[in-house]
């Protein structure tokens, strides 16, 4: 498959469907144009036409990385210590996300040993909740690569990041509070 290079303007605006005040940048080339949601300073997410966050599938992602990312994703992060209910879209008692990430760079911030033949990771996350309440209960992460089997624990909803303090941090503690994931 051959490269297009697409040459035009770029403008940033504020507004996605879900957050007024959310960075957009906007490239535009003759009539068409193509946005994306400032997500902090390393990650831009594709926006569909209504501005709502294109969704991917375990194939497919539509978040761009800086290359390379200059900072370190959970030094900065301080969980709050209030509950929060989960977002709309998360309701019953399960919610299941799978995606592919690199695997030497993730393996880094995970603490974990990967072959040098090792270029990216699939993941399947459920997160569990109780249905009644709407509050998180436990979860369960299966990994390629991940020789253990399922990675299993509890995880709490909690808001802010260092660029937002809206963002929805979705925490996954396996019983060892030093190997905790941050998404």
């Amino acid at each position: 498959m051959g490269k297009i290079n697409i040459e035009g303007a770029w403008k940033v605006e504020r507004g996605t469907k879900s957050n007024p005040s959310a960075l957009v940048y906007q490239l535009q080339s003759g009539n068409h144009h193509i946005s994306f949601q400032l997500l902090d300073d390393n990650l831009l997410h594709l926006l569909n036409a209504d501005k709502s966050l294109a969704i991917g599938n375990d194939g497919h992602s539509f978040t761009l990385s800086k290359s390379p990312a200059t900072i370190n994703q959970q030094a900065n992060y301080t969980p709050s210590n209030q509950t929060i209910s989960l977002p709309t879209g998360l309701q019953g008692d399960s919610i299941r996300f799978v995606g592919k990430t690199p695997c030497k760079e993730l393996a880094g911030t995970l603490k974990t040993s990967t072959s040098i033949n090792c270029f990216k990771l699939k993941w399947d996350l459920i997160l569990k909740q109780d249905p009644e309440k709407n509050y998180p209960t436990t979860y369960e992460l299966r990994r390629t690569g991940h020789r253990e089997g399922v990675i299993k624990g509890k995880w709490i909803v909690s808001k802010g990041t260092k660029t937002n303090i809206e963002a929805i941090v979705y925490q996954l503690d396996p019983d060892k509070p030093d190997e905790s994931i941050l998404l």
